[in-house]
């Protein structure tokens, strides 16, 4: 979980030096060349740590996240080899990695800039065409403290800055094909099985346990293939007693104590300077309290999650999430198209989950990864027929959980009360 900045005018804040480096706590690089100014604060999970900005062939690398196309790699430094001074290059790129990630790429013609398909690495920016002013952060505080706004940037997107006019481009990262034609799981747990697997590297990785579908599929294949993992669960008394001690059991997870309230001040502070409070929920203090009593103490620097199981799999559909509205009222429909983007409705917003999650895990310097939210899965989920996206609750999870005798609750249980 890197964080970073770059601007053509202005070095960054000693305020959001500090909040950078928390997000990044294994070293900062700063750089002011005839570009601009460079600062990032490096997390380092795949290969050889590499301090940046990444000098390219032709201009600046600016990199937080995980990708898994260079395994076994260094991510940030394959991207570099990769690029050149062209935008069209740029795009072939992103278009092709499979991950979570923001990007800031700077040559002396363009500024090129996006995050993934689902938005899992917070990324802000200051855009003013008129007096040629930009900059790019990975937290909102740096960039409000020298700018008057600053901009989410969105999922899915890539923008592309022409030096020359300043003219900003923007264009569709991923085409999602909708096609409901294939009958069988065999591509989704083929996908599904290789998204857990490049997510996990051993001895700082650590897994949130609960009693659902989303993160009880996940620990299911990684216990397949890493035979034992971390885990650690808050058991919040509303779970399936049996299933939830079976899946302790099987993880030898740690428990978190219940009570969070000691973390609410430290939770109100980070969403205060991230102006974005609306997105807490009692879920940012649980998680606070994890990272700071499993994560930290233990040296594990990857948080494997659920999220995206609700948003993307099942949409809250009225049989399992009672209060929560979003498009599909039922059964997912024959023609996808008229209904997705669902993940970005405002009753079941995936942005809400992995803006909290980045929020949260960046301030401990941890980083988060969501194998639900892996594109090849998704995509594979998308093609399979509308008969097996509705013969039950998230299907195929159950069906993987079945296939490998692992502990199943229909229960619907959050992560907190």
């Amino acid at each position: 979980m890197c964080g970073y900045w770059f601007s053509t005018t202005d070095n960054i804040s000693d305020l959001a030096i500090k909040n950078m480096q928390l997000r990044g706590p294994e070293g900062t690089a700063f750089l002011h060349n005839s570009f601009g100014y460079f600062a990032h604060s490096l997390l380092n999970t795949i290969g050889s740590a590499h301090a940046q900005p990444l000098k390219c062939s032709n201009g600046y690398l600016l990199y937080n996240g995980s990708t898994y196309n260079s395994l076994p790699d260094n991510d940030a430094e394959w991207l570099s080899y990769q690029l050149d001074d062209k935008p069209e290059t740029f795009v072939e790129v992103i278009k092709s990695l499979q991950g979570e990630y923001s990007i800031t790429y700077v040559t002396d013609k363009h500024i090129m800039f996006c995050v993934d398909q689902f938005a899992t690495r917070n990324l802000y920016f200051y855009y003013n065409p008129v007096d040629r002013i930009f900059a790019i952060s990975s937290t909102v505080d740096s960039i409000l403290t020298l700018y008057p706004s600053a901009t989410k940037v969105e999922e899915n997107k890539i923008y592309i800055i022409d030096k020359q006019d300043f003219e900003l481009q923007i264009q569709v990262n991923t085409e999602w094909n909708l096609l409901q034609n294939v009958n069988n799981y065999d591509k989704v747990f083929e996908h599904f099985e290789t998204a857990v697997k490049v997510r996990h590297v051993p001895e700082i990785t650590t897994y949130l346990l609960s009693g659902g579908f989303d993160i009880g599929v996940i620990a299911c294949c990684a216990q397949k293939y890493f035979n034992q993992i971390n885990c650690v669960t808050k058991v919040t008394g509303r779970e399936d007693v049996d299933v939830m001690a079976k899946r302790i059991q099987t993880h030898k997870s740690k428990i978190d104590p219940q009570d969070d309230s000691k973390f609410q001040s430290t939770v109100d502070d980070i969403f205060e300077s991230s102006r974005l409070g609306i997105v807490k929920s009692s879920s940012a203090s649980a998680l606070a309290s994890i990272l700071h009593n499993h994560f930290t103490p233990f040296q594990q620097k990857i948080c494997v999650t659920g999220i995206g199981g609700d948003e993307l799999y099942s949409d809250y559909q009225l049989d399992k999430d009672e209060g929560r509205i979003g498009k599909i009222i039922g059964k997912w429909p024959m023609d996808l198209q008229i209904v997705f983007p669902w993940h970005t409705y405002f009753g079941t917003n995936l942005l809400k989950q992995v803006y909290r999650s980045d929020t949260i895990c960046g301030h401990y310097g941890i980083e988060s990864r969501y194998p639900l939210l892996d594109q090849r899965l998704f995509q594979s989920w998308l093609n399979t027929t509308v008969a097996l996206k509705n013969r039950s609750y998230k299907d195929w999870m159950r069906c993987y959980m079945i296939e490998h005798d692992y502990p199943i609750s229909d229960k619907k249980v959050g992560f907190t009360t």
